[in-house]
């Protein structure tokens, strides 16, 4: 079987799965400076405190141990994305689109389920800032999926 395409044209994928993976990446970086936010807070709270503020250590102990611990979570999450991203765009790029396609529907449902949960949240969160940058995500998401032709 021969493409006829030209070998040097732009697969329909490109734009939007480059924003994908940008964005990927993006969260890695993200969710590495929330591990290391939550090892430098941990870290300061190792030193001695003045009597009476134990709850304050307390709670900035509670903190810093649950961005580390949903930090790494969500760092290794985003990992797989985009190394699955990067995977599925060469794939694509030789006729075999599933990955790109699986990844982005995933890419697409985790960007549904945070938006709802973040309007689940929007008493909590005054700025529309999260909101809009996932939503953002899951439009470039599902643009990906409607460009890969499986």
């Amino acid at each position: 079987m021969t493409d006829s395409r030209d070998p040097q044209a732009t697969p329909p994928h490109r734009p939007w799965s480059t924003v994908l993976l940008v964005l990927h990446w993006l969260a890695v970086t993200a969710f590495c400076l929330l591990v290391g936010s939550g090892v430098v807070l941990l870290a300061m709270g190792t030193e001695p405190s003045p009597p009476g503020s134990e709850s304050a250590d307390a709670l900035g102990t509670a903190l810093a141990e649950s961005a580390i611990g949903y930090g790494a979570v969500l760092l290794a999450l985003a990992i797989a994305l985009a190394v699955l991203t990067s995977r599925g765009r060469r794939r694509a790029d030789h006729g075999r689109p599933a990955t790109l396609r699986n990844v982005a529907i995933a890419a697409a449902g985790l960007g549904a389920v945070s938006c709802v949960g973040l309007l689940a949240l929007r008493e909590l969160i005054s700025p529309p800032i999260p909101l809009v940058v996932v939503a953002l995500y899951t439009a470039v998401a599902v643009r990906t999926v409607q460009t890969v032709r499986a």
